[in-house]
């Protein structure tokens, strides 16, 4: 029975993971085996504004001064100097990368966390070097080392938030009204996603600065969450068109500030729309022409604070979205997706995954380690507590939790799968996907507080440490083993089974 737990697990992780992430970079732009090589500062320099700067170091220090790179720095990246950090900002400065010539990469560069709480984002700036096109900012639930540089991967996009950024792609976009915020929440990590192309004769070195103003949380600030609707259940025919829809049933009012369709390189239309109560048809979002850059560049519609989108509770939110598979081989999540997602009025981020409504109540419970023993840099907006990685780890369930009589027949019997099927995939998009999963194991499903938390615990697990060997293809031997070796000792002592 435990062999087919874990397998099962291992089958319910495209279903337990999804679309965090509106802004994906396409595939294009990381082509190629070789990973470019990214100058590897000692962790990521965080500087605030008048905080813990030697004496000795002018206000205006740039970059070059706080981090040093290689001689064979072109004289354009040379002449890169920084405004000082803004008053009341926190400056992040992930790793220099380097580009030969016609050289175009996305990177995935980790600077911060994890939080030891909530903190308002009360608003992003930053520059680049010759070379760069963008600089996102997101909430991640991947924990690495601050100075991590890699290439950004197709599962980055299903394990981060964005926040905002700067440059030429999503995140600069991403602007509320005063007064509105973004709630990053407890345990996140702090990643950014850099684009540099370089379009010189030279060989360069791409540098950038992040400056983030933090903020203890405040309830006179009004929030700004994430809403998607979204399937995963996405598969297109090589050299063919294909279509789909997707629904949810809004379960409460949603009152969006801004609002955008998205899917990748292989999208031709999209439309969203909502069926309110008395059956009357409302148009959100009409792209008669998709292009794949948009899948990096939203083209929102936005709202004012004082009169936003409204989507009654209990209207259906509907998006069709059509596609042209051009290649010889079928196309599936997360290549290609099926989207609508804006910022809403709203506490909490709230995901509809095929048709199944979750509204993410805490982001920290499932963060997984770094393996790295040595404590992460930690974020310290000017006034706050340091913070520290065990902070956000919760105790874990106890051992033995399934050995009643009533859970052992509910896990034996021919239903269980399925059940627990039905638990995870609302939870797909949730960042706390034990969190998300335990209560229907609990309410749903029958089982003790106790057992529902090990099963939950164990999706999270596959979803958080198999997720490169399992995002392909679940039923894979490297999946299959990867989800015993790193998830099946635990369940055992669990549930005591």
């Amino acid at each position: 029975m435990l062999l087919a737990r874990s397998h099962f697990v291992g089958l319910l992780l495209l279903a337990a993971v999804a679309c965090n992430n509106p802004a994906p970079a396409p595939l294009s732009k990381n082509a190629g085996s070789a990973e470019p090589t990214a100058k590897q500062q000692p962790g990521a320099s965080t500087q605030e504004a008048g905080a813990g700067a030697p004496a000795s170091k002018p206000e205006t220090a740039t970059v070059e001064e706080q981090a040093p790179v290689a001689d064979t720095m072109t004289s354009a990246a040379r002449e890169f100097r920084t405004d000082p950090v803004p008053e009341g900002y926190q400056r992040f400065e992930p790793p220099a990368v380097e580009l030969d010539p016609g050289e175009s990469h996305d990177w995935a560069q980790w600077v911060g966390g994890p939080l030891d709480k909530d903190y308002d984002v009360i608003d992003i700036k930053g520059q680049q070097s010759v070379g760069g096109h963008h600089a996102l900012v997101y909430a991640s639930t991947v924990a690495e080392m601050p100075g991590t540089t890699r290439l950004w991967k197709e599962e980055d996009q299903i394990t981060s938030r964005l926040m905002g950024g700067i440059g030429g792609e999503g995140g600069a976009n991403v602007q509320f009204p005063p007064g509105v915020v973004f709630r990053v929440k407890k345990g996140s990590y702090i990643l950014i996603q850099t684009h540099f192309l370089n379009a010189t004769n030279e060989h360069i070195v791409g540098r950038t600065v992040i400056d983030m103003k933090l903020a203890p949380v405040d309830a006179s600030r009004t929030v700004a969450s994430m809403f998607s609707s979204t399937t995963l259940s996405i598969t297109l025919a090589a050299h063919s068109d294909s279509a789909m829809d997707v629904a949810c049933s809004a379960e409460k009012d949603l009152k969006f500030l801004q609002v955008s369709n998205h899917m990748h390189d292989y999208g031709k239309t999209q439309l969203t729309d909502y069926v309110d109560p008395s059956g009357a048809v409302h148009v959100i979002k009409d792209d008669q022409a998709w292009a794949g850059e948009q899948a990096l560049n939203p083209n929102f519609t936005k709202y004012t604070l004082e009169s936003p989108l409204l989507v009654p509770k209990g209207s259906m939110i509907r998006t069709h979205c059509t596609w042209n598979n051009t290649t010889a081989n079928p196309v599936t999540f997360p290549t290609e997706m099926c989207v609508f997602f804006g910022f809403i009025l709203n506490e909490n981020d709230i995901y509809c995954t095929d048709g199944k409504w979750s509204e993410s109540k805490s982001f920290d419970t499932q963060m997984a380690k770094p393996t790295d023993t040595t404590a992460p840099a930690k974020m310290q907006p000017e006034g706050m507590p340091s913070t520290a990685a065990e902070s956000s780890q919760p105790a874990a369930p106890a051992a033995g939790g399934c050995t009643s009589m009533s859970d052992r027949a509910i896990m034996d019997s021919a239903e269980f799968d399925r059940q627990s099927t039905e638990c995870a995939t609302p939870c797909g998009l949730d960042p706390d996907v034990a969190a998300c999963t335990a209560p229907c194991f609990e309410e749903d499903v029958g089982l003790s507080k106790a057992c529902a938390a090990c099963n939950a615990t164990n999706i999270a697990c596959g979803a958080k440490s198999c997720l490169t060997q399992c995002l392909t293809d679940s039923a894979s031997p490297a999946c299959r083993s990867c989800v015993m070796t790193s998830c099946d000792p635990a369940f055992r002592m669990c549930t005591g089974r």
